[in-house]
């Protein structure tokens, strides 16, 4: 895993390129890294509210969308999250889910040949968990795999909630 200074939403590299967020339980998207992606890429947050609605089986912890908004970058939705947090949640995320999910986009990755992107502090800002123990767990579930974190920088710091 490298860390690099960057927007996660211009991806570095050739080939196919994933980049991976943390997301809730709840069908509530709207600010941090989240916001910055749907900006950018509208399908990332309705296609997000699509699978809530109409796939309420599969729309559980532990399980990724991932949604092709270019012919060569992907953006995974990790339900890693049980509902956002707050002063009686805390810490939304959930590790074993976020293993989980790891686990799944491992195996995307692997065939779909592509390279992983995450934002700096993924599952721990707005989630409440730890960043040492997700960069942890990110190394255990994708050793093997290109991985690839980007620096908060302003372009993080530009967007707001809705």
């Amino acid at each position: 895993m490298k860390t690099i200074s960057g927007d996660v939403r211009n991806p570095i590299g050739n080939g196919n390129k994933f980049i991976c967020h943390c997301c809730n339980n709840q069908n509530l998207m709207g600010s941090g890294v989240a916001l910055a992606l749907f900006q950018k890429w509208s399908k990332v947050k309705s296609e997000y509210h699509s699978w809530a609605k109409n796939n309420p089986e599969t729309f559980i912890l532990g399980n990724v969308q991932l949604v092709w908004v270019e012919d060569d970058i992907g953006v995974i939705n990790m339900i890693g999250q049980n509902g956002i947090k707050s002063e009686s949640n805390p810490i939304p995320v959930k590790y074993d889910a976020l293993e989980k999910c790891l686990q799944k986009v491992k195996l995307l990755a692997k065939k779909h040949n592509a390279t992983i992107h995450f934002p700096e502090k993924v599952s721990s800002d707005r989630a409440g968990g730890s960043w040492d123990i997700v960069q942890k767990i990110i190394g255990k579930e994708l050793e093997g795999l290109e991985v690839i974190v980007y620096k908060f920088e302003s372009w993080l710091l530009s967007t707001t909630t809705c």
